[in-house]
């Protein structure tokens, strides 16, 4: 199986919709605020998760409201990025070959993650 994790980095829309206009994946991963990116991109998420501090109230919402997307919450005081618990969440749905959008986006921590 092949995934797409789209996380809230710095992401060139652009690029990513040339990018994934060429591609398929059998699983689509939101991270946090990716999900602005993800909206950008008309992209429809399997699933959507982190702790939720970084995506806008509304947004969120407004996926919860679709139906039919996993929502995986975590408490912002935890050990992982919210990149690594959708890498997770990625391999224990069977995905072996993972795409990552937006994962470094500036933050050393989040790259080193």
């Amino acid at each position: 199986m092949t995934g797409l994790i789209i996380t809230g980095g710095s992401i060139n829309c652009a690029f990513a919709g040339a990018f994934l206009k060429i591609r398929e994946f059998d699983m689509v991963i939101a991270v946090d605020g990716g999900l602005a990116a993800v909206k950008s991109l008309n992209i429809r998420p399997d699933a959507i998760v982190g702790d939720f501090d970084t995506v806008k109230g509304e947004l969120l919402e407004e996926y919860r409201r679709m139906g039919g997307i996993a929502f995986e919450q975590h408490q912002p005081e935890k050990d992982e990025t919210d990149t690594e618990l959708a890498l997770r969440t990625a391999m224990e749905a069977g995905v072996n070959d993972i795409v990552l959008l937006g994962a470094t986006g500036g933050r050393l921590d989040h790259s080193i993650g």
